[in-house]
């Protein structure tokens, strides 16, 4: 079980990180997107409690406590809420979001290359963060459930 929680760890505490640099940074694709549909404030609502259920979920991976399962599940629907919000302005605003992507990138230095921006018109690719968003909420998912059913087990049987 050692693995399960050093991957589920390594996992939110880079999610964690990531959450925290987006409630800091004024000008990534998501707050940019929200913004744009006059939902800024839902953006930070739902990463602040982004932020308290993967912390709380990085203690609980190591020190179990009463409900602490609800925390990591939680972590995975708000990251999944988050992305089907930020997918939907995308899709629906294809302007908004290529100036989105234009203003990140610059923001923090890197390049715009100009067929990466090109790309950007297709639904597919505005679509691509909740490709890959859904594979990885059940790959959590399930590895959490593990989690819960080997601490069950400990807890059952305690000369273990």
């Amino acid at each position: 079980m050692r693995i399960v929680r050093g991957i589920l760890t390594a996992a939110f505490g880079w999610a964690l990180l990531k959450s925290i640099e987006l409630l800091l940074r004024q000008e990534s694709i998501d707050l940019l997107l929200f913004d744009a549909a006059d939902l800024k404030w839902l953006f930070y609502v739902l990463l602040s409690g982004l932020v308290v259920c993967q912390a709380a979920s990085l203690v609980w991976f190591w020190k179990q406590f009463a409900y602490g399962y609800l925390f990591a599940f939680g972590a995975v629907a708000i990251n999944l809420i988050e992305t089907v919000v930020g997918c939907t302005i995308a899709a629906g605003n294809t302007e908004v979001a290529v100036q989105a992507f234009i203003a990140s990138r610059q923001s923090r230095g890197l390049s715009v290359r100009p067929e990466v921006v090109e790309m950007m018109d297709n639904v597919a690719v505005q679509l691509l963060p909740l490709a890959v968003n859904i594979p990885l909420a059940v790959l959590w998912s399930i590895l959490i459930v593990l989690l819960i059913r080997a601490n069950r087990r400990k807890t059952l049987s305690p000369q273990e």
